[in-house]
């Protein structure tokens, strides 16, 4: 309290943001009971900040970056719902490495407050392989934000400038927030809807990768704990597994502009050959014979600095040719086309109309499986939007 006292009385500013999302605030396995102690501390610096906003005659505001749900934020001892109900925050930022944002449930705990949500997003603490994806990924993450309700949008390491050959993406942020302001176009810009992995970023500074996954007790903020890929399917070909796509774009309102609407599909075959990690440079080995070609799951990429670089490409083990025939998946329970197979991907023609704005429920299946085999599992799924130029 003392150094954002300090920082507070000798600066003009608008305002601060306390980042509970940087590292341990409270001991892990037991913070929720110790949650007090975080709320008596947003206390006292709210009552400071008003004083000095009643001095200078001007607003002093305050945020606070939590996790992306009410249950991660009980997680890490941040109650949250306390904090909304004595006013003790004017904006909430929610999320770190998450794309999937419960805007829902932050908007029912501030309600008839004057509090603004702001989901977060991060292109370095990433989601797990989405770090300085496609823009089309960015926008999809946008517009369903935008259709659940947030108030604005925090983004978080995004270059502000170009740093050398090796960091070409900083053209990719500019343009991102070209696209973000220009409402004019918004409505027919290629987008990408994506089912988030658990894990992400930093590889395991502060917890596991999901290719070796086991559950952390602290950081929630860091995790994407509950996101649910990947996630074996049942080799009796009985259950599907059930994922929530989001789709933030309306469809079915703009169904004449769509030129084409396609769900992708990543699996992995531990059957076939385990995961391979490999250095940015390397080339992968060859995949055994009849399978299809390989993919990669996460691309995470650092130049080097000080001497040191961090750098990995996770390709998948694909499974056999003839997997397209194997593999049924359903969009709100209407069964897809039969898929074809490109750059190592089941790719599944969508109609427009199948979608639902909001959350949509995709079903996978596989049949013919030896029950004795272990299971495929799903990395990654995928829904790509592209209109049609006006």
């Amino acid at each position: 309290f003392r150094n954002l006292r300090e920082v507070v009385e000798r600066y003009d500013f608008d305002g601060i943001e306390l980042d509970f999302a940087r590292g341990l605030v409270l001991p892990p396995g037991e913070a929720w009971q110790n949650r007090h102690h975080v709320t008596d501390f947003m206390r006292q610096l709210r009552r400071f900040l008003l004083e000095v906003e009643a001095r200078r005659e001007k607003p002093f505001l305050l945020a606070a970056r939590v996790p992306e749900n009410l249950m991660g934020c009980h997680f890490d001892g941040l109650d949250v719902e306390t904090w909304a109900q004595e006013q003790l925050v004017d904006i909430l930022v929610m999320g770190c490495r998450s794309l999937e944002v419960d805007v829902a449930a932050f908007r029912q705990i501030t309600a008839g407050k004057t509090i603004r949500l702001f989901p977060a997003l991060d292109d370095h603490h990433s989601s797990d392989g989405y770090c300085t994806p496609e823009i089309e990924v960015f926008r999809g993450v946008v517009s369903n934000w935008r259709q659940q309700g947030a108030d604005g949008l925090q983004t978080f390491n995004f270059a502000y400038g170009p740093r050398g050959e090796d960091e070409p993406w900083w053209e990719m942020h500019r343009q991102f927030y070209r696209d973000i302001s220009d409402s004019d176009r918004w409505d027919r810009l290629a987008k990408t809807f994506v089912v988030q992995r658990h894990g992400g970023g930093h590889g395991t500074i502060v917890h596991p990768n999901p290719e070796d996954w086991s559950t952390p007790r602290a950081l929630f903020a860091n995790t994407n704990l509950l996101s649910p890929l990947p996630v074996p399917l049942d080799n009796l070909g009985k259950a599907d597994v059930l994922l929530a796509l989001r789709v933030g774009d309306d469809l079915q309102a703009h169904a004449d502009r769509v030129e084409s609407l396609e769900l992708w599909l990543l699996l992995h075959d531990s059957n076939l050959g385990p995961y391979l990690n490999v250095p940015r440079y390397d080339q992968p080995s060859a995949v055994g014979d009849g399978q299809i070609e390989r993919a990669v799951i996460r691309d995470w990429f650092i130049p080097e600095r000080k001497g040191k670089s961090n750098e990995n490409f996770l390709y998948n083990s694909p499974p056999q040719q003839g997997i397209e025939n194997q593999v049924e998946v359903r969009v709100n329970n209407l069964l897809l086309p039969t898929p074809e197979v490109r750059a190592g991907w089941l790719i599944f023609p969508v109609a427009a109309d199948m979608c639902a704005g909001g959350e949509n429920l995709v079903g996978v299946r596989v049949k013919g499986r030896d029950p004795s085999a272990r299971p495929l599992s799903v990395e990654k799924l995928e829904l790509r939007l592209r209109y049609r130029e006006p």
